[in-house]
């Protein structure tokens, strides 16, 4: 079968392409250069994000007239290039991460506030250079640069876990961060070189997929479980533990971890079923594979978070449950379950975002991260509880927030698909978080405030609230709220517009 015709292109939408990949690079640059003047690194986050979201608009609009950027980076051997040839998909990725880009860097200024300028240096290079890797991700035309970013995306994140005072400390959630996501991605590379020969391209394909009729169904089937446990990013079980890592780093390697890395590595995922497998899913049950072992896994952690009693360690584990049935709603054949899964991760980085920068003062305060010692805060501090209610009830997909538009579509989708058993997961996973995090609004609002004496063991003056968390948590909650306020036709307008398929 004749493959069919390239579009044709033009030479300005591929330079606005190269343009949003080396925007990123440029601005970890410019700070560098103005490494002593670390109060405006924000500012060029937010100028950098703003010139990077009018490409990927331009790049969008191209791709909607049938025209399609492409861009060659480089030649390394036959058969083996490193370009970026965007869809649709790839706006799903690249624009949230650039929206969340000046959000992180205010919340990472502000909280480093006081440290040693090029430790601050450090960290905003590392976040800008995490955001350029994450495009490069996103724009991938093949499945050798979609390897190379997502490498890069591993050790640019590496700075972030550690901390200006405790080097030696920080070498343990580093260590066991690369060991986590580095070993399982080293596996990817005899899978491309099998997949290469199976295929005879790395090209990424429509929605049949590269490897449709080629070779026999069960090392298809192995390959897949090679690849999706690959981009261990995606916070697939065992291979989790990063994420759990950063929790002994500072707080912005826990939000970079739950609202751009695991994104990312569900971008890879996503990626995989649909360009690389694409029919096979189907016709060799992959999908059934997919909905017996991720369904297990989003059941389970949920469970796992409702027994904890620290709150990050719930929120985390709630991000492996939430990231599972991401991957369920992109394996369901429905358009409205991808949609909703699409929905869910955007819902998922804006909720956790929130929810972590909110959650770090409120616990410092009592020098605990158990969610006993939130009790009284919601009469101390009102609007820093109700937006950690906010992002709890939409991670618990209470209406109308994001979490329940998003758990909607993937119900119907489901039951469109004729996989009723997926939505039975789906509704258990969401009365689970439900369970897990109401007894923390409750504490929050309605407990008895304790004593700050020295025997409580709790401090007895509170530690200091940073005003550059309040706007980027206001925004993040604003963003949880907007699914449920604006009408569907314009929700399903947004997602329509980077849905992975042509409609």
């Amino acid at each position: 079968m004749n493959p069919p015709p390239h579009p044709v292109q033009t030479s300005s939408t591929d330079f606005l392409l190269l343009l949003a990949l080396l925007l990123p690079l440029a601005a970890s640059l410019l700070m560098l250069l103005l490494r002593r003047r670390v109060h405006w690194f924000a500012w060029i986050a937010c100028a950098t994000a703003c010139l990077q979201l009018l490409t990927f608009w331009f790049c969008l609009q191209a791709l909607q007239e049938g025209l399609a950027p492409d861009c060659l980076l480089l030649s390394l051997l036959p058969g083996l290039d490193l370009a970026l040839k965007p869809d649709r998909l790839s706006f799903a990725l690249a624009i949230p991460i650039s929206v969340f880009w000046p959000l992180l860097a205010v919340c990472t200024q502000s909280l480093q506030q006081g440290e040693n300028g090029l430790f601050q240096t450090r960290n905003q290079i590392s976040l800008a250079l995490t955001v350029g890797a994450t495009t490069g991700m996103a724009c991938a035309g093949n499945l050798p640069t979609l390897y190379l970013f997502y490498c890069l995306l591993i050790f640019s994140s590496c700075p972030f876990l550690l901390t200006e005072r405790r080097l030696d400390a920080a070498a343990d959630p580093v260590r066991r961060h690369l060991l986590a996501l580095l070993i399982p991605a080293l596996l990817l590379m005899p899978v491309m070189a099998l997949i290469s020969t199976l295929a005879g391209t790395l090209e990424f394909a429509d929605s049949q997929g590269l490897l449709t009729g080629q070779g026999p169904g069960w090392l298809i089937c192995l390959l897949f479980l090679f690849c999706l446990f690959g981009f261990a990013a995606n916070g697939v079980m065992p291979c989790h533990r990063w994420l759990f890592a950063c929790l002994d780093a500072p707080l912005p390697a826990s939000v970079l971890a739950q609202a751009v890395l695991g994104p990312a590595g569900l971008f890879a995922s996503a990626r995989i079923m649909l360009s690389v497998f694409g029919n096979s899913m189907e016709r060799l049950h992959l999908d059934l594979l997919v909905f017996v072992l991720w369904g297990s896994m989003a059941v389970l952690a949920a469970l796992l978070a409702l027994y904890k009693d620290s709150l990050t360690e719930r929120l985390t584990w709630s991000t492996v449950s939430q990231f599972a049935c991401v991957v369920l709603g992109l394996a369901l054949d429905s358009h409205e379950a991808a949609e909703g899964a699409l929905l869910l991760l955007t819902g998922h980085c804006a909720a956790k975002l929130c929810a972590l920068l909110v959650s770090g003062p409120l616990l410092a305060r009592r020098g605990s991260a158990r969610i006993q010692a939130l009790a009284g805060l919601g009469r101390e501090l009102p609007f820093l509880a109700c937006l950690l209610t906010l992002a709890l009830l939409s991670l618990s997909s209470v209406p109308p927030l994001a979490g329940f538009a998003a758990l909607w579509l993937m119900l119907k989708g489901a039951l469109a698909a004729h996989q009723p058993a997926v939505a039975v997961i789906l509704v258990s996973v969401a009365v689970l978080h439900l369970t897990a995090f109401a007894p923390v609004v409750q504490t929050l609002f309605f407990a008895q405030s304790p004593q700050a004496t020295p025997a409580s063991g709790l401090p007895i003056k509170s530690a200091p609230l940073h005003a550059g968390l309040l706007w980027p948590s206001g925004l993040s909650a604003v963003l949880l709220l907007l699914p449920g306020l604006v009408p569907y036709s314009a929700l399903h307008a947004i997602l329509e517009s980077v849905r992975p398929w042509n409609p």
